[in-house]
């Protein structure tokens, strides 16, 4: 009884005991919480300065002492793989 995560942190088996009357059950769930994939498009900045003229703009200037976030992963919605009834 209880919850076990997989090795990838992101499929779990679920067991729930219960009991009615004389009959009990025992149900376990595997469930799955899939990563949402994440866009590799990269957005272009909006230079207002430079809005009405015909000059190219400017890329930007990297900096070398900034470092890029990592973004934390985002999970959609779980969903239920197996189910077997007991």
């Amino acid at each position: 009884m209880g919850l076990v995560i997989g090795t990838a942190g992101k499929l779990f088996k679920a067991i729930i005991k219960g009991t009615y009357s004389d009959s009990s059950y025992k149900i376990v769930a595997y469930i799955d919480l899939p990563i949402k994939p994440v866009s590799t498009k990269k957005k272009k900045p909006l230079d207002k300065n430079n809005t009405n003229n015909n000059t190219a703009p400017t890329p930007p200037t990297p900096n070398p002492n900034k470092k890029k976030k990592k973004r934390p992963l985002e999970l959609m919605l779980p969903r239920v793989v197996e189910i077997q009834v007991g």
